[in-house]
C-alpha cells in the first residue's frame, strides 16, 4: 500500500476535465486505480476466497440504501462473497462521494464504507462475538488510524448553515467538508466505545494533526508534502508501538489457522 501511494498516488488522484467543480461528475475517475489493482502483483483476478485470513470490508449498497459488509467465508452462513473479485470489493469500499464515481457490480451501485465505518473496529468486535463465539474479554484489537482532520467551526464564520457556511470561500467544498466531518466523528465515536469495551486490550495507532500538518494531509493529497507528513508520522507511530509492551504481545501471538467453509478458485 505504501508503494502504491508513493509511486502512483498522483495517477490515482488525477483530476478529470469538465467536471464543473464536481457538479457534473466526481472529481476523479476510478479507471487508473482499477488498472493498478488489476496488476498481478496486487489483486490481479483473485477472488475474496484467496485471502488467507478472515476479512471484513464495509461498503454501502446505494441501490438499496443499506450498509453491506463483504466477508470471507469464516462462518457457514457466509455464502456468496467469496466468489467476488478483490478488485471490485476494493473499488466498492473506496468510492468516496464527490471524489470517485459509484462502483457498479453485481447489479448494484456501491459507495465508500467509510461513511459509516471509517474505523471498523466495532464491526470486527461484533464479528468476533457473534460469529466466532469469542467473549469480549478474550479480544485484543489494534486500530490503525487515518490521520483524519478534526473538522471544527471557525467562530467568525456565518452561522446560517448554507453552502457558504459549510464550504467557506469555495461553496463547492461543502459536500467534501460534510463527508470529512462524518468520517471524523465516526472514528472518534468508535475509538471511545472500543476503549470502554476492551479497555487495555485496545490499542489505537494514530496522530492528532496540528493545524499546519493538517494543511498538508487530505484524502486526495499525494504531493511531496503529503507523503512526508504521512510517512513521517507512520515512522514515529511505529517506534511508539514497538516500545509498548502491550503491542509487542500482538507480535508474539501466533493465531491458529482460520477455517473457511466455502472456497472458489481464482481464475488464472
Amino acid at each position: 500500500m505504501v508503494r502504491l501511494f508513493e509511486r502512483h498516488g498522483a495517477e490515482i488522484f488525477s483530476r478529470r476535465r469538465l467536471t464543473l467543480l464536481g457538479t457534473l461528475k466526481s472529481t476523479y475517475t476510478a479507471e487508473r486505480l482499477r488498472d493498478l489493482l488489476q496488476q498481478d502483483e496486487l489483486f490481479g483476478g483473485r477472488l475474496l476466497s484467496a485471502c488467507k485470513h478472515r476479512v471484513i470490508v464495509p461498503s454501502i449498497n446505494y441501490s438499496t440504501g443499506k450498509p453491506v459488509i463483504f466477508k470471507t467465508s469464516h462462518h457457514p452462513n457466509f455464502v456468496g462473497d467469496h466468489r467476488l473479485r478483490l478488485v471490485d470489493i476494493a473499488l466498492a469500499t473506496s468510492a468516496a462521494p464527490m471524489y470517485f464515481p459509484r462502483h457498479v457490480f453485481e447489479n448494484s451501485q456501491y459507495v465508500d464504507g467509510g461513511l459509516y465505518a471509517n474505523a471498523p473496529g466495532l464491526l470486527a468486535l461484533h464479528e468476533a462475538e457473534k460469529f466466532l463465539g469469542q467473549r469480549a474479554d478474550n479480544v485484543w484489537a489494534v486500530s490503525i488510524g487515518t490521520m483524519s482532520s478534526r473538522f471544527t467551526v471557525n467562530p467568525s464564520r456565518n452561522r446560517s448553515g448554507g453552502t457558504w457556511d459549510w464550504g467557506g470561500w469555495f461553496p463547492a467544498n461543502a459536500p467534501k467538508r460534510l463527508f470529512g466531518l462524518a468520517i471524523s466523528i465516526q472514528e472518534s465515536t468508535t475509538q471511545f466505545m472500543l476503549s470502554h469495551r476492551l479497555d487495555q486490550r485496545y490499542i489505537h495507532v494514530d496522530e492528532t494533526l496540528t493545524d499546519e500538518k493538517a494543511k498538508a494531509v487530505a484524502l486526495d493529497k499525494t504531493d511531496a508534502a503529503a507523503r512526508e507528513a504521512l510517512l513521517g508520522s507512520a515512522s514515529e507511530a511505529s517506534k511508539t508501538c514497538l516500545g509498548n509492551p502491550d503491542f509487542r504481545r500482538y507480535l508474539q501471538h501466533a493465531a491458529p489457522a482460520p477455517q473457511f467453509f466455502h472456497t472458489e478458485k481464482s481464475p488464472q
